[in-house]
């Protein structure tokens, strides 16, 4: 759409900026829990997989929740699995050695560096038993520059 003055002249628009607020907001789903370990036969455990299979997680990362809670070995054995990734260093290369690969690659690193890698890799493991993992990008405006604030998880 394009604006105009009284004699027909262009009116520029103002580049507007992209809304940083958050969007979605994140419910406990442990109260309504379905526990689908009790009873748990080879049959439910079938059905359970081919849900998942066809999109239906939440009963399938229940029963991941549940094995991980009731298990000390398998939680054990996942915080050390954990861990052990977290404690890895990490590095951003640049695409090729033409300058403005190399300059975003910095601007990349300078970001993950502020933001901290610590946590969120932590917390992006939980896909090992679950499937999956995600995390929200909060971002911010630091002049005119678009910036990362933080990542939840």
């Amino acid at each position: 759409m394009r604006l105009s003055d009284p004699q027909g002249r262009e009116i520029p628009a103002r580049p507007r900026r992209p809304d940083t607020a958050p969007i979605i907001a994140v419910r406990n789903e442990d109260l309504w829990s379905t526990y689908p370990s009790t009873g748990l036969t080879p049959a439910k455990l079938a059905t359970l997989l081919k849900q998942a299979d066809a999109g239906e997680i939440r009963r399938g990362v229940e029963l991941a929740a549940e094995i991980e809670t009731k298990s000390g070995r398998i939680l054990s054995n996942m915080e050390t699995r954990k861990r052990a990734v977290q404690k890895l260093e990490w590095t951003v290369t640049p695409a090729s050695d033409d300058a403005q690969d190399v300059e975003i690659a910095d601007f990349v690193r300078t970001e993950l560096e502020e933001v901290g890698l610590h946590q969120p890799t932590y917390e992006l493991l939980d896909a090992i038993l679950k499937g999956f993992a995600a995390q929200w990008i909060n971002w911010r405006y630091d002049g005119a520059r678009l910036r990362l604030d933080s990542l939840e998880w």
